[in-house]
């Protein structure tokens, strides 16, 4: 499957009731959550990237105060063997990377809608760029091929929506059926 057609097939499964969706999120509720949870994945992201550029690139990590080790989870220090597993890390790098890079397009986003900057769609399209080199890295550590993985998800996708995106469907899912898709079974 090639990447157009792939981006092509996959809006085909956004939800595009764009009034409906402007609504809710203007209500003065769920605009407040927007923006606090915003910063949340922002600050998450920014730890996260700390994180994988210490594991990963070697950068020096001076740990902040709320680094602090939760106690309940000293149990897992010493506890080497499942880390120990290339698949496992590629898989981490791919996840750190990802999560990263989508705290950088939240952080852009929350700019613009605290009205610190304008709209940054150049900004935005790096984010997605960079995102989109984690993408063949975690599905090469599943020894896939990124064609394979994006047809599957399209498969489940139309399993979910079959003609378009539709909230009951979003609602009503056979996620039995989705399972069996992403496990290699009959298709759509």
């Amino acid at each position: 499957m090639r990447p157009n057609e792939y981006q092509e097939l996959a809006g085909l499964t956004e939800n595009q009731d764009y009034p409906a969706i402007i609504n809710r999120a203007t209500d003065a509720g769920v605009l407040l959550k927007l923006c606090v949870d915003l910063k949340q994945g922002i600050d998450m992201g920014r730890k996260l990237d700390r994180l994988k550029k210490l594991v990963f690139y070697g950068k020096d990590f001076r740990p902040l105060a709320e680094d602090a080790v939760d106690r309940r989870k000293m149990d897992i220090i010493g506890e080497t063997e499942r880390v120990n597993n290339v698949q496992f890390i590629r898989l981490l790098h791919a996840a750190l990377g990802l999560a990263t890079e989508a705290g950088e397009l939240m952080e852009m986003l929350s700019d613009y809608l605290e009205g610190h900057k304008p709209l940054d769609v150049v900004n935005a399209k790096e984010e997605l760029g960079d995102a989109q080199w984690y993408v063949p890295l975690g599905v090469d550590a599943c020894d896939a091929e990124l064609e394979d993985v994006m047809q599957t998800n399209i498969d489940k996708l139309r399993a979910r929506y079959p003609d378009k995106f539709t909230e009951h469907d979003a609602q009503n899912r056979n996620l039995d059926k989705e399972r069996e898709i992403l496990e290699g079974g009959k298709k759509c």
